[in-house]
């Protein structure tokens, strides 16, 4: 009893630490344009509409994702207000509870000890730093394929009897996948695939009974079901073009946002991307990658097989994809994370760990507070003449991180403009506030009673130095 109890404040404590760790800095950095923006504003928008089956930004549809993400962030809203530290609470909450879940599978592959190098390899990886503290939808989607892995073994890899019954680790499993689904959509088929490969590569006995497949799917279906037909019908089937439609079926035969490979050549250059990427994002744990493939090569567990299984169709599907973002393979960092702890025995792990814990605290406390001074659109929104209930529009700078952050102030929406329909739009009646590039300014006719306000700043997502001017009229 002493030693459960024991157990239970070392697991306790440890989630405390990830949790911490990940929410550090999060409320001094302005959230990142434009998924992070973008999610945040739709999150807020469902809380005013108090409509949580679709989605809108900007008071249009936004179908792009399905709605976790969205349910958490507006569930986060209503305790620590709409807010930076709200809109990634729900993403360092997943982040924290992914390394839990991976300590309970990798004790069930390897054992404790081996366990504890597995969550905190996670905790301290490299693309965890940055991940683990960001509002978009991936963190929740990693959250339930590490689980659904973690059934996935129980029910056909296992040898020796776990505290959750056959039946339950059953259940666990179909419901993670309708969990994928509801944070991520397709994610959903990577824990199947990865017990497939195991399967074809194993012949595991009993395979098939113990994950009684067809009826798995209809439950899986039917959870999922219980939002997206309702979704599909209130959209009037918008639901179905646009997700399934753009988001899925184009992201994958041609890339997306300039996020890819343009031609057939670049296409086959680029295959290995995921490969390069892994040795970087999983720093410094991917240094010990040799000496892992080396221990796997020479084992073979079925723990081992397992592991390979969900980390290979994890990167082959990513790698055939066209659109390729460095993070879409982050749902095999668990799966590579307890692979490799078996080799993470020396005293080069601790001194390792100390090194990420200070990195990571030092990106949240000293760069983030020095990347905000840059943040162009806080420094207009923060200038006195902009005014509750102003209108607000803009020109040829669309980002959602200008909707976010005036919304919060303003309450109204916002408008897209032509710099030729600037005049127009600033002589209605009505305090109002246009936004455009300051090399636009030329061409605008100011009236002397407009306020000019000239920002200068950096954009993260794009890499560079932007102006911008803020024409305001009070009245």
């Amino acid at each position: 009893m002493i030693q459960d109890r024991r157990h239970f404040f070392r697991l306790g404590g440890f989630f405390i630490f990830a949790l911490a760790l990940h929410l550090a800095g999060t409320w001094i950095l302005p959230l990142v344009d434009r998924d992070e923006t973008w999610y945040a504003e739709v999150s807020r928008e469902m809380n005013q509409r108090d409509d949580y089956t679709v989605a809108y930004y900007n008071n249009t549809f936004w179908l792009e994702k399905p709605p976790m993400l969205y349910w958490g962030q507006s569930l986060a809203y209503k305790v620590f207000g709409s807010n930076e530290f709200g809109a990634r609470f729900p993403g360092a909450l997943a982040s924290a509870l992914t390394a839990l879940v991976i300590f309970g599978f990798c004790a069930r592959l390897y054992g404790q000890k081996i366990a504890w190098r597995a969550a905190f390899a996670f905790t301290l990886c490299l693309e965890m730093i940055i991940f683990g503290k960001a509002g978009v939808t991936d963190m929740p989607a990693v959250l339930f394929v590490t689980l659904a892995a973690w059934a996935g073994w129980e029910l056909v890899g296992a040898t020796t009897p776990g505290a959750v019954s056959k039946t339950g680790w059953w259940w666990i499993f179909y419901a993670s996948l309708a969990a994928i689904f509801l944070a991520k959509g397709p994610l959903a088929i990577l824990p199947v695939g990865g017990l497939a490969v195991y399967w074809f590569w194993t012949r595991v006995p009993g395979f098939f009974s113990a994950l009684k497949f067809v009826r798995g799917f209809l439950v899986t279906g039917v959870l999922v079901a219980l939002w997206f037909v309702p979704a599909v019908i209130d959209t009037h089937g918008e639901y179905l073009r646009v997700f399934i439609g753009q988001q899925v079926f184009q992201r994958s035969v041609k890339p997306m946002d300039g996020h890819g490979a343009s031609n057939l050549i670049m296409y086959i250059v680029t295959l290995p991307f995921y490969l390069v990427t892994a040795f970087v994002l999983f720093f410094p744990w991917s240094i010990y990658f040799p000496a892992a493939f080396r221990r796997l090569r020479k084992e073979r567990l079925p723990a081992d097989i397992y592991l390979v299984s969900g980390i290979l169709v994890t990167f082959t599907i990513f790698s055939l994809v066209r659109t390729k973002l460095p993070h879409y393979t982050l749902p095999a960092y668990p799966l590579l994370a307890c692979a490799i702890a078996p080799v993470l025995a020396s005293i080069r792990f601790a001194r390792w760990a100390v090194v990420m814990v200070a990195l990571n605290l030092a990106i949240s406390f000293v760069a983030f507070p020095l990347a905000a001074k840059y943040s162009v659109i806080n420094q207009l929104a923060n200038d006195p003449s902009v005014q509750d209930g102003m209108a607000f529009a803009s020109v040829d700078y669309h980002e959602p991180g200008l909707v976010w952050t005036f919304r919060k102030h303003l309450q109204t929406w916002h408008e897209r403009l032509k710099v030729t329909e600037v005049a127009t739009y600033m002589n209605q009646a009505g305090a109002r506030l246009c936004i455009l590039p300051t090399k636009f300014l030329p061409q605008v006719t100011v009236a002397p009673d407009w306020h000019v306000v000239n920002a200068r700043g950096f954009n993260i997502t794009k890499g560079r130095m932007i102006e911008l001017t803020m024409l305001v009229k009070s009245k």
